[in-house]
Parts: structure tokens; C-alpha cells; sequence
């Protein structure tokens, strides 16, 4: 299948929008995520069109918790979990849908979602090393997380996002492209999946400038891709590991030319902050266990409806995890209850579309243990993209066989 340039841009410019959710000093309240789906929902309304295909009932149930959150919102004055709901549903599932129906088809749809996953990678690998263009970004883009735009260590990009959020957007970039190899077939159209794989390293490599969890999870689908679906007897691959080996030693030679030129760098400590997770000298593990968990009491067994510390600074519950926060805030009944029916309405959607899909619904609730991932929205969001695009692809595909059929049939009236 072809990939129309028009619709290829058109929908890598939204999904960037959408993914990158860019908030800017002037408006703040219009994120470029609310600009972009409103825009997409507005164009669906005006021209009359409607969707080819249908969102599901099961993430309209996913609203009916917004019910006992809001009675606990009125009695806490905390909006952070009800606010978490509702985005959750608006971009992950509402967002995927428009963006999968502006895209037509799968390959569409994860070529794009990589491609603007490459360009936020180009722009973090070049900022991380140039002071003047951190400045521009301050200037006008609000950028939240610990770390902020001067960070030595950490690259900030054209968003909002910053450390282990933007790692693992960046990620996704990896998986969207792995998922394109793996359901495109790597023996066809050479030069396309050549171009894939080169935008899937590049995406890489930029999560060692913003946050390691990004970079584990890049390493884990890369080693799950070529565990489940290399073949070390086709040349192409062999052209694919070769292209790749030379952007790394491109980037390798030239790293110390660059580094060189930060001030105060120190290039032992970043490599030991960016690695430590492969050789074991990682201690965000430890940390994330040794924060104290609160304990069941009758109010954490209903809900506190508390996110954030008073006057909205800090965290309630005292805890990175997902799993924590939200158990503190809706409560151990309601949260266990909001999270199982997740991830029975994912692995619905996930059965029957391969392997790596299934990694993808794993690591969504494994990460979920070190932050709120869920519900910083944007891996669900490449999980139903991927999942909505194929629908539609399946529903052309019917469409076009019955056509064909009625008109072998017409052929013989």
C-alpha cells in the first residue's frame, strides 16, 4: 500500500501536536493537544463526515469512574485525578480515533507517528548541546518537571514534557516504528523500512538525552524485535544492522568533539546516569521502594481524592508510582476495580494483534510502578492509534472484497 505524502505530513504534524501537548507562556489553557483535536473534531462536524468506524463502548465506561471521583473531588478540592479521567479518555482514546481516521490506514499512521517522534529527536539531540536554543525554548514554552531547560544532563525539546515523560514519548517513537516494521513485512518496499529503521535508531538515541526509562524501553522492543522477527539469513536485514552500526559510530565519534564544548560537563557521570540500568548501578528501583506506601485505613480504603500537597504543590501521597497515587487518591476499592477494567478493555483491543503489540500492553502497566504514565496518555494513545487504524484498514479492505464480489456478480446478470 502507497503512502500519500499529503495525508503522511498532514497527519504527522497533528500526532506531533497531539503527543507533544506544547503549552505556551502566552496562552497557556490552549495546549497544542486541546488545538489539535478540537481542530480534527471540528473538520469531521463541518464537512459532514462521519467516522469509518466506531470508538467502542468500553472507553465511554471508562467515565463512569469520573462518578465517585468528583464526590471525592468535592470533599478533598483536589481536581488532579478527575482531570486525569477525563484526558485519559479525550486523548488516548477520542485523540487516537481522529488521529487514526486522518491517517486511513496503519502504515499511514505509524509512519507518521514515527516521523514526528524523529523530529522531536533531532530537536533534543541538537539542544542538548547548543545553550542559545535552550534559551529560545524558555522564552516561550512552558516546561514542566523536575529538571527544567538547563539541566546539563538533560535535554529539554519543542514541549511541554521533560525528563522520564519525554524519555518515554520518545520510546514510543521506537515502538511505532518496530510495530510499522513488524506489520509491513521487512522484505518489502527496502528503501521505505530502510528509512523506518534509521528514524527508529534516532528515536533511540535521543532518550539517552532526556530520561533512562525512555532508553530501556527502546532497548527492550529493539531485542524484542529482533528476538521475534529477524531473520539472520535475509541480506536486508544485514543492510538494515549495517546502516545502523554506521549512524552509531557517527554519533560515537563525534561525541567527544561536542561534549567538549559544555562547560562543567562531566562525561563519566553521564555516561554512569545513562547506563546504569544495563550494569546494575541504577538506584531509582531502591528509591521508588524505599517511599513509603500509606497505609489501609478506612480513608484510603474509600479515597482521599488527593493528588497533589496543599495549594497543589507536591504529592499527596508521598509516592512516584501510578499505582500508589492512585490508590491513594480514588481509594483501594475503586482503584484496583479502575485498573483491571483497563486492562481488560487493552488486551481486547491487543488480542490478535501480535507479539509486540502484547509487549506494549506489558510495559504499559509495568512502568506505570515508577510514574502515572497512564495517565501522561501518550503510550495508550499509540496502542488504540495502532489499533484503530488497522480497524479502519480491515473495514476497506471488507468494503473493497464486496464490491469486487457484486461486481463479478453484475458482470454475469
Amino acid at each position: 500500500m502507497e503512502m500519500p505524502i499529503g495525508t503522511v505530513v498532514l497527519s504527522t504534524i497533528f500526532i506531533f501536536l497531539v503527543i507533544y501537548n506544547i503549552s505556551f507562556k502566552f496562552v497557556p489553557i490552549f495546549t497544542s493537544a486541546r488545538v489539535a483535536i478540537l481542530l480534527l473534531g471540528a473538520s469531521f462536524v463541518v464537512r459532514g463526515l462521519k467516522y469509518p468506524f466506531k470508538i467502542g463502548h468500553y472507553p465511554f465506561l471508562i467515565l463512569t469512574f469520573l462518578l465517585p471521583v468528583l464526590g471525592q473531588h468535592l470533599f478533598s478540592g483536589d481536581s488532579t485525578q478527575t482531570s486525569r479521567i477525563v484526558h485519559l479518555f479525550f486523548y488516548s482514546f477520542v485523540g487516537a480515533s481522529l488521529l487514526s481516521a486522518l491517517s486511513g490506514s496503519l502504515k499511514v499512521a505509524l509512519f507518521s507517528y514515527t516521523a514526528a517522534v524523529s523530529v522531536q529527536a533531532v530537536i533534543i539531540i541538537v539542544v542538548f548541546f547548543n545553550i542559545e536554543l535552550r534559551e529560545i525554548i524558555d522564552s516561550f514554552i512552558v516546561v514542566g518537571g523536575n529538571f527544567g531547560v538547563y539541566s546539563l544532563y538533560r535535554a529539554p525539546g519543542f514541549t511541554s514534557s521533560s525528563g522520564a515523560d519525554l524519555s518515554v514519548i520518545q520510546a514510543m517513537g521506537v515502538v511505532s516504528g518496530i510495530l510499522f516494521l513488524y506489520t509491513t513485512k521487512i522484505n518489502s518496499y527496502f528503501l521505505q523500512n530502510a528509512l523506518v529503521f534509521f528514524l527508529i535508531i534516532i528515536c533511540g538515541i535521543s532518550t539517552l538525552f532526556v530520561g533512562r526509562t525512555g532508553l530501556l524501553i527502546s532497548a527492550v522492543f529493539i531485542f524484542g524485535y529482533l528476538f521475534f522477527s529477524f531473520s539472520i539469513i535475509k541480506i536486508k536485514n544485514w543492510a538494515y544492522i549495517c546502516l545502523g552500526i554506521i549512524i552509531i559510530y557517527t554519533l560515537i565519534s563525534s561525541w567527544s568533539f561536542y561534549v567538549s564544548r559544555i562547560d562543567n560537563f562531566n562525561e563519566d557521570y553521564f555516561l554512569d546516569w545513562a547506563f546504569g540500568s544495563f550494569i546494575g548501578k541504577d538506584t531509582s528501583v531502591d528509591d521508588i521502594a524505599n517511599q513509603p506506601i500509606p497505609p489501609i485505613s478506612i480513608e484510603t480504603v474509600f479515597g482521599t481524592g488527593m493528588v497533589t500537597g496543599p495549594d497543589g504543590i507536591g504529592n499527596a501521597s508521598g509516592h512516584d508510582s501510578g499505582y500508589v497515587q492512585t490508590y491513594y487518591s480514588m481509594g483501594l476499592i475503586l482503584s484496583v476495580t479502575f485498573y483491571l477494567f483497563l486492562a481488560y478493555v487493552l488486551a481486547l483491543y491487543v488480542k490478535g494483534h501480535g507479539v509486540i503489540a502484547w509487549l506494549l500492553f506489558m510495559v504499559i502497566f509495568v512502568i506505570e510502578l515508577k510514574e502515572p504514565f497512564i495517565f501522561k496518555y501518550n503510550v495508550i494513545l499509540l496502542l488504540m492509534l495502532a489499533y484503530y487504524a488497522s480497524s479502519i484498514e480491515s473495514m476497506s479492505v471488507t468494503k473493497s472484497n464486496s464490491a469486487a464480489r457484486r461486481g463479478v456478480f453484475l458482470k454475469y446478470l
